[in-house]
């Protein structure tokens, strides 16, 4: 079935009454039928796939293997059935905001191979033909931006981003409530953090998919705050000359240049307030603009809630000089380029085409002209007979001379500009308005021959741009009507610019560089077909030419690398399925090559410890194998295994020198322990625990008789440089004393010295030390000058009450001047 004879036919139960508008692949008709004396009208969008020529191209590519052509189309056909099942989750959840979908029909055919696809939507008036009809506010702004707020709300909570927001793909209902339509080019958030695709348009795409990075969903607010800086800036985009100035494609260049370099747009010309400052931070680089769609539409209403109603009323476009009364009329000129569209740039496969009905093409640079029959006068020529009076013959010439219609007509054909400017403004701006609606169509349809002139190489580019802007600035059509067409010159311009550099830079063998430049060659320009088989063949260049370069990397082994130059492949040729399993194959390498490393430093570490008991050494190669080797299982499992043999080797050291009660040894093995193996909490209760068990000091003890002691107990001895904890008096001297101690059975020993100073070493005198566990003697001896010190553990299991006593040696003149010396008590 082809588009050509849908008109008058039957489809999903309505009658095709006409065509509304068509794209480069596929057209939207008006279907209508009659159900208990109403009438109900829808849009249906009707895809063919393939055509011949596109089916004849991809033939070719695949080499002339028809199952593997027709897989592909198979697969161009599971990217619409995408876009549907967008349309039907969105419509399900909430179609207040969103172009309502109603059902679809997938008819396939095997001879010929072929698909055709019609989807049912709501019929709506498109954005563009509803200000043209009615003019536009600040406040009529302000409600577009609420409602497509509302409207990314719902997709954003539903995983999907829109990819291609712009005036073009909105819609006004007969509530005047604006809907969002067109989900060609949506895409689920899961793969949002993917980079190198590149789909939208690019007048209103953010910077970070056009520079092809990781991007989310604020790329709908960045193109909705396009839209409605446009709407504000008096349809100019950012960084454009203001209005009424003319413009050039390199304008145009340069001002988009900016944009995607991240510049802040200067203030709309409308809305040098807060209402700007909302917009421009809409479209901001990411950043800077609204991370969701609810913040944005919050600040929109708090401007909406203290605005002046003034304010509000105040018109920003004008409607058009001169509002088309066939609109609705069945005209396929009006239709075709202001009635609801059916959808733009959706992609699907590699021979993915845009498809913007009635959107006019300078909105869509890739899609498909319109064909739009243009409008004649039906100039009637009298064939009279030659008994016609003279008088009439001269009445008929008089009035063709007169005609304003007719003299715009021939200034505009002679261009010249200033007197069809003249004419406009003393004969037709007042007069009939059937004339001014003529001279307006003409006007219209001499402008498009003007850019199809120049489309087909019969105008020069700086003649079609004075043309038009000439024609814009008489006024008897509107700058919306104008400006499309100037855009759509510049992006012609623009394209051819970029086949010729294209051409050079195959020639030249950079392909990297062509691939980007015939990428740009849209389908309004002649070299369309040409650009796209060239482009084909840049692509199979530059992958031939990358893959042989790969062939040094795999024999150095340097896969990463080649992953590396790859990647940078894929930036050029996006989802290229090639490179990607290339990458694949490099990747699995890298792993395997890694496990290999990985298991060699295991099995040395173990052997560290098998050898030597060197943990220290074993594990400290194993944590740095695993800063170089993050989340690798195998690593991981063997530093825990070894820490844990570690560990369990020094609290059983510890543990034996606790049982010789040798704590505070067994704590500072622990300690530097704890430096390999910090956090352990096995290795801080034990420490916990032997510190508890550290000795008490006598001096520490309480006593009930006696002599007290003092400087802490501290002194050093020359004989003894290593004693502390003397015992002694005010003076220095080891009095006579008799100290009870309660010990309630907390001590299991006792240790300590006993010794005569070095001073006191040539004195007779002799002391007597005697130590008692509740009343048993538990040790006893005698110190004067010519004994060795004496060192004295002593069993204190059990006891309850310690009693020690100093006393003078019987036969002594005094009491002698021995000390005690570190006197200690462990649990």
């Amino acid at each position: 079935m082809t588009d050509n004879n849908l008109t008058g036919q039957q489809v999903q139960g309505y009658t095709i009454t006409k065509k509304l508008g068509s794209g480069g692949y596929g057209t939207v008709y008006l279907g209508v039928k009659e159900d208990l004396g109403k009438q109900y009208r829808t849009a249906i969008k009707h895809i063919s796939i393939p055509d011949a020529e596109g089916y004849d191209s991809v033939l070719q590519d695949y080499g002339y293997d028809k199952a593997a052509a027709q897989a592909h189309f198979e697969k161009m056909v599971e990217g619409i059935t995408s876009e549907i099942n967008t349309l039907l989750e969105l419509s399900k959840k909430d179609n207040r905001y969103i172009v309502a979908y109603y059902d679809h029909d997938i008819q396939k055919t095997l001879d010929p191979f072929h698909f055709d696809i019609f989807m049912r939507m709501e019929y709506l008036t498109p954005l563009n033909r509803y200000i043209r009809q009615n003019g536009f506010t600040v406040g009529d702004i302000i409600k577009l931006g609420l409602n497509m707020c509302d409207a990314l709300t719902l997709c954003h909570n539903s995983g999907i981003i829109h990819r291609d927001i712009k005036e073009a793909n909105i819609f006004v209902n007969e509530d005047g409530q604006y809907k969002l339509g067109d989900f060609g080019v949506a895409k689920a958030e899961i793969e949002m953090t993917q980079s190198g695709s590149i789909k939208g348009t690019a007048s209103y795409m953010a910077p970070e998919i056009y520079l092809r990075e990781p991007y989310d969903s604020s790329v709908d607010i960045y193109s909705l705050g396009i839209v409605l800086y446009k709407l504000l800036n008096c349809q100019r985009l950012p960084f454009m000359p203001d209005a009424p100035a003319l413009f050039t494609a390199d304008d145009k260049n340069a001002a988009e240049s900016r944009r995607l370099k991240g510049d802040t747009p200067p203030l709309p010309v409308n809305a040098k307030d807060r209402l700007g400052e909302i917009v421009v931070k809409a479209c901001s680089v990411k950043s800077e603009r609204y991370t969701n769609a609810e913040d944005f539409k919050k600040d929109l209403q708090e401007f909406l809630s203290i605005m002046s109603e003034t304010e509000y009323d105040r018109t920003i476009i004008t409607q058009a000089a001169v509002i088309d009364e066939t609109l609705d009329s069945g005209s396929e000129k009006t239709e075709d380029s202001y009635t609801q569209t059916q959808g733009a740039t959706m992609t699907m496969g590699a021979q993915s085409h845009s498809q913007s009905a009635s959107v006019p093409s300078s909105q869509n640079p890739y899609a498909e002209k319109s064909k739009k029959p243009k409008k004649r006068l039906v100039i009637a020529t009298v064939v009279g007979v030659a008994v016609i009076a003279a008088g009439v013959a001269g009445y008929l010439a008089v009035s063709r001379i007169t005609d304003p219609v007719r003299l715009f007509q021939e200034a505009i054909q002679e261009n010249d500009f200033e007197k069809a400017s003249q004419l406009y403004e003393n004969k037709l701006k007042s007069g009939n308005s059937g004339k001014l609606a003529e001279a307006s169509d003409f006007l219209s349809d001499h402008a498009e021959d003007v850019l199809e002139k120049y489309i087909q190489g019969e105008l020069e580019y700086e003649d079609a741009l004075s043309q038009l802007q000439e024609m814009e600035k008489i006024g008897i059509v509107s700058e919306g009507e104008m400006e499309p067409l100037i855009e759509e010159l510049n992006e012609i311009r623009t394209s051819r610019a970029a086949y010729e550099n294209g051409q050079d830079e195959m020639e030249a063998g950079d392909y990297e560089a062509a691939i980007g430049d015939f990428r740009k060659v849209i389908q309004d320009d002649p070299n369309y077909s040409n650009a796209q088989k060239k482009l084909a063949d840049a692509v199979r260049s530059y992958k031939d030419e990358l893959i042989v370069s790969l062939s040094q990397f795999e024999t150095d082994k340097r896969y990463r690398d080649a992953i590396s130059a790859l990647s940078k492949g894929l930036i050029v040729v996006p989802e290229d399925a090639d490179f990607q399993e290339k990458i694949r194959d490099y990747e699995k390498k890298i792993e395997d090559d890694i496990t290999l490393t990985v298991d060699g430093i295991i099995r040395d570490a173990k052997g560290i410890v098998s050898e030597s008991e060197d943990y220290t050494a074993a594990l400290t190669d194993l944590r740095a194998a695993q800063k170089q080797y993050p989340n690798r299982e195998e690593l991981k499992t063997a530093i825990g295994e070894m820490e844990e043999a570690y560990v369990s080797k020094q609290l059983t050291e510890a543990e034996k020198l606790a049982g010789e009660s040798r704590y505070e040894e067994a704590v500072d093995l622990l300690g530097e322990a704890q430096e390999l193996v910090p956090d352990n909490d096995s290795m801080e209760k034990a420490i916990k625990e032997y510190k508890a068990k550290f000795p008490t000091l006598l001096q520490q003890m309480v006593y009930f008789t006696g002599e007290y002691l003092e400087n802490g107990g501290q002194e050093l001895d020359n004989l003894q440089g290593t004693q502390k904890n003397i015992v002694t008096n005010e003076n220095g001297y080891a009095f006579d004393f008799d100290n009870i101690y309660k010990l309630n059975g907390t001590y299991k020993k006792m240790t300590g010295n006993w010794y005569q100073p070095f001073s006191e070493r040539s004195s007779t005198n002799g002391k007597d030390l005697k130590i008692y566990g509740d009343g048993r003697l538990l040790f006893s001896a005698t110190m004067r000058s010519g004994i060795e010190p004496i060192g004295f553990e002593i069993d204190l299991a059990g006891v309850e009450e310690l009693e020690i006593i100093l006393s003078k040696t019987r036969g002594s003149n005094y009491s002698g001047y021995a000390k005690l010396a570190n006197v200690q008590f462990y649990q």
